[in-house]
């Protein structure tokens, strides 16, 4: 006999809009499941708990208030067929404006964009969300963590942002051919002066966007994990849209390994020809590294499993 509870299928998901019937549901986006692709008309609604102190009857107490652009996590209450999502709670994150808000505050000479209901809805659904898990902070040991404790950290880091194993693998051995996992590295030429984890190249343009991005935050743009924030944003909406690789590494339709090759399903490759755009004869070495960054995190994934069952 099956009870519920027994095949809980949690969730994180951006708020895209309120209830027009005003009964306290919420239009969401769940990260892994609907891809940016999928159009907001076709999105569901979700019920919302509140606390034990309201009435919890018609009338009585108060109505959850999420905004457009909360991002909040919870729990199907149909298990895997996912078409019954409820919120538990919100979730503390990180956002900028999108390249259409910032093009479009451009267009009206600075003032703020999205006057209207409409537009604000429209334009917060848009903006980039970072979730930032404090206890890989802790990992990270104020930069005192190995190179495989980091590279532990980046598959997580992008997993819990909503790429698949797979995607966060090629992304990951990308980056530790570019940098090792260092965020000073600097690699400079008389073509070339790059910079951090992804070697953004400041004689293309590419690292202001990341100076600008950790002084607006008031950080250090040589931080870690400020660095891993602005990859994502970088990857959503960077000004050339062929940098712009969050889409397809997102969507699980199209990326489906990171060894296959020069092919676009190739995560490695896509990653590293889309957004590093380097020399081919790197490639192969790249393949590897996401090799390793998937086997040990499948690795860690068992050993995980396996110390939870020997506790019990």
């Amino acid at each position: 006999m099956d009870f519920y509870g027994d095949n809980t299928r949690w969730f994180f998901a951006t708020v895209i809009e309120k209830d027009p019937e005003e009964r306290g549901r919420f239009k969401i986006r769940v990260a892994g499941l609907h891809s940016e692709t999928v159009d907001d008309k076709f999105l569901p609604f979700a019920q919302a708990m509140v606390p034990t102190t309201e009435g919890g009857t018609s009338g009585i107490g108060q109505i959850p208030q999420l905004e457009p652009g909360a991002f909040v996590y919870g729990v199907f209450l149909d298990g895997r067929k996912s078409q019954s999502p409820l919120i538990l709670g919100s979730v503390a994150h990180k956002e900028l404006p999108s390249s259409v808000q910032i093009e479009e505050k451009n267009a009206a000479g600075g003032g703020r964009v999205g006057t209207n209901a409409t537009s604000r809805t429209t334009y917060l659904s848009r903006r980039p969300v970072v979730i930032l898990d404090g206890s890989l902070v802790d990992l990270y040991a104020k930069g005192n963590a190995s190179t495989d404790v980091r590279r532990m950290i980046i598959m997580q880091f992008l997993v819990n942002n909503g790429l698949s194993v797979v995607a966060a693998a090629g992304v990951t051995g990308n980056l530790e051919a570019e940098s090792t996992f260092v965020p000073t590295k600097n690699y400079k030429t008389d073509n070339e002066n790059s910079w951090g984890l992804a070697q953004w190249n400041d004689d293309a343009g590419r690292l202001q966007p990341l100076i600008d991005y950790a002084n607006n935050s008031n950080k250090d743009w040589l931080d870690f994990f400020v660095q891993l924030e602005f990859l994502i944003v970088d990857m959503k909406t960077n000004s050339n849209s062929y940098h712009r690789v969050w889409s397809h590494l997102f969507d699980r339709s199209k990326t489906l390994d990171f060894c296959g090759g020069k092919k676009d399903s190739n995560a490695t490759w896509y990653f590293f020809n889309k957004f590093e755009i380097g020399n081919p004869q790197y490639f192969p070495q790249r393949e590897k590294l996401a090799f390793k960054a998937y086997d040990q995190w499948r690795r860690s994934k068992e050993a995980s499993v396996n110390n939870s069952k020997g506790s019990k």
